[in-house]
């Protein structure tokens, strides 16, 4: 674990940042000021026989954080939505990395669970590459525990062919089964279809609640008989968590649960609030654990499971929803931890990072709501800039219509989830634009400054820029940082010339100069019907020489289709001898690119795209940018 602290605390704000404002980066425990009191949430089902007891007793150790140097009585690892693809290696490779990892954190595991979508789409390919990296990795008196998952169904097969193939591969009694481990009830529930988001019937539900009550019940009656295993502890009144695992989340719950299920959504959820000391576990989102909402305590517990594959995040936000530049990177898993009649410790795990994130979550007694801690008015302090706190622009990133800025990150007790900038024009103080942008928590480093991009403005505008910070559980700061910054004056498109190497012209007007008119709904795109594969390139003649060090590239605003995503760019004096300034890549979203090389004199510059999504080339807008002068 990382020993690295930022105190975060909110009386701290006359306090600089530790190293000042360039400190380029701060690890993610460091940004995470962790809560230490409560922890996870499961739900799931179980299977249609009878209880299967299995008195498998592993002695476990983790890590010794919030054990007092006691070994807990069951400690499993959860991970889910790994997404075995058959055309690629990359998520295998990343099962096999979390696999090797946790069995060197845990090497005595009691049980462990996948929670759905173990492979993208249900191949049998999939399968057999998941199961060559598990099953030669796991530990023989770990109690394996599958969920299926949407992306199980996704092979073209009806859903009960689909879930017999599931079972053949993961051995699984049935779709939902209920175990015992050490004592401990783990209930595991199935989504019956390939519905994104979940379908658990009312009959599932029903044998839900009858599982809750035969796992309750038992451990009422152990309880009353006062069996007690030899190094228990503690609280005489603890209740034991009962564990649930389904796939999708129930809405209104965690971090990410607006991806779960509506439908039969309040029975299944009113079906577990009978019983707090649940603690329900649900992937499918992939939203990374850093979020402290993660973990969600009213009536029970709640926690998502995250993602082996990659990470998925809330619209709205200038980074997108899968950030092109860390998305892939994510792996993390959970490790839960249960010590009896004391407390139950889930701990965070990030494998591609080889190290915890933030603190545990820490449930002193799962069946007393009194004391549960992860509430979602947990948290009322507001996040804030030091008074050391700077904001600047990045000159050399700025364009004709966008703004590169630069920023101390704010500080919070728990978690800077986002940045809210509103842009006003400073002459008549009207505001422009209004944006939202992760603060990068999620990164390992988290970048420190934050630089951001603020696109779709006017050229040659004075703008007022004013930054305020915002927490997970929405607390907007008191404070904000401001600046003042001109978008550049871009070569006139009115002067320009464009001509192409392929353009559609029958089917749409596709050609050219759709991407110098000053319309960002319409686009030059190559032929549809790609008889012009790629290498395929866009000249534009300037109408006069200039000396230039950018140019940037607006893709299609509706669409993806052609989106540059690999490119040379060349320029000319004379249009016949070209020489190239520079090439690169550009992720593929709707996003203003920029292409920055050395000053140099130009008549006429050439974009060469030589990748683009699904094979085409297209592009709304380009401009060109005189090198200014100091």
């Amino acid at each position: 674990m990382k020993k690295d602290k930022l105190n975060n605390e909110v009386n701290e704000v006359e306090e600089p940042v530790q190293d000042g404002l360039f400190k380029k980066e701060m690890d993610r425990r460091t940004f995470l000021e962790g809560t230490t009191k409560v922890a996870g949430a499961a739900f799931g089902l179980t299977l249609l026989g009878s209880l299967t007891s299995l008195p498998a007793k592993a002695a476990s150790i983790s890590s010794g954080m919030y054990s007092n140097g006691r070994k807990p009585d069951l400690i499993f690892p959860v991970i889910s939505d790994v997404h075995i693809q058959h055309q690629s290696d990359d998520f295998l490779n990343k099962l096999i990395t979390t696999l090797d990892q946790l069995n060197k954190v845990v090497p005595k595991q009691d049980a462990f669970v996948v929670n759905g979508d173990l492979t993208d789409l249900g191949l049998v390919s999939e399968y057999d590459k998941f199961f060559s990296a598990y099953n030669v990795r796991k530990q023989p008196q770990a109690i394996s525990m599958f969920a299926i998952g949407n992306h199980d169904y996704w092979n073209g097969l009806s859903a009960a062919d689909a879930q017999k193939r599931f079972l053949s591969y993961t051995g699984m009694e049935s779709m939902f089964y209920h175990k015992v481990v050490n004592g401990y009830h783990f209930i595991v529930l199935y989504t019956e279809d390939g519905n994104t988001p979940g379908t658990f019937s009312v009959k599932q539900i029903q044998w839900l609640d009858e599982q809750l009550k035969i796992a309750n019940d038992d451990n009422q009656k152990k309880v009353n008989n006062s069996e007690k295993d030899d190094n228990s502890q503690g609280d005489d009144n603890w209740i034991k968590p009962i564990f649930v695992f389904h796939h999708q989340p129930i809405k209104g719950t965690i971090y990410g649960s607006e991806w779960g299920f509506d439908q039969n959504r309040d029975l299944f959820y009113n079906t577990l609030a009978k019983y707090p000391q649940v603690i329900s576990f649900s992937g499918h989102t992939h939203y990374p654990l850093d979020d402290p909402k993660i973990i969600m305590q009213k009536d029970f517990t709640a926690i998502g499971t995250s993602t082996g594959a990659y990470m998925w995040l809330d619209s709205g936000r200038i980074q997108g929803e899968i950030p092109g530049d860390f998305a892939s990177i994510l792996n993390q898993a959970l490790i839960v931890e249960v010590y009896n009649n004391e407390k139950v410790v889930i701990k965070r795990r990030d494998i591609h990072n080889n190290d915890w994130t933030g603190e545990p979550f820490v449930i002193e007694n799962p069946g007393n709501k009194k004391e549960f801690t992860y509430t979602a008015d947990r948290d009322k302090k507001a996040p804030f800039f030091t008074n050391h706190a700077m904001l600047s622009v990045v000159n050399g990133n700025t364009t004709a219509t966008s703004l590169a800025i630069m920023f101390t990150q704010a500080k919070d007790n728990l978690l800077v989830h986002d940045y809210k900038m509103v842009v006003r024009n400073a002459a008549t103080k009207a505001v422009a634009k209004e944006y939202l942008a992760f603060s990068e928590f999620y990164k390992d480093p988290v970048p420190n400054p934050l630089t951001l991009q603020l696109d779709q403005l006017n050229p040659n505008t004075m703008y007022e820029v004013e930054v305020t910070a915002i927490d997970a559980f929405g607390n907007v700061s008191n404070n904000s940082l401001k600046v003042l910054a001109k978008t550049l004056t871009p070569i006139p498109h009115s002067q320009m010339k464009a001509t192409a190497t392929s353009e559609e012209t029958v089917g749409a007007n596709n050609a050219a100069s759709m991407a110098i008119d000053d319309d960002t709904t319409t686009f030059w795109h190559t032929k549809w019907d790609k008889s012009d594969v790629l290498p395929q390139s866009i000249t534009l003649s300037l109408g006069g020489t200039y000396t230039i060090d950018k140019v940037t590239y607006l893709p299609r605003q509706e669409g993806s289709n052609g989106i540059i995503t690999a490119y040379n760019l060349y320029v000319s004096t004379d249009g016949v001898t070209f020489t190239k300034v520079t090439s690169g890549t550009w992720e593929n979203n709707s996003a203003e690119k920029l292409a920055k090389f050395n000053p140099t004199n130009a008549s006429y510059i050439k974009l060469e795209a030589t990748a683009g999504v699904n094979g085409w080339a297209s592009a709304a807008e380009i401009n060109v940018l005189e090198t200014v002068k100091n």
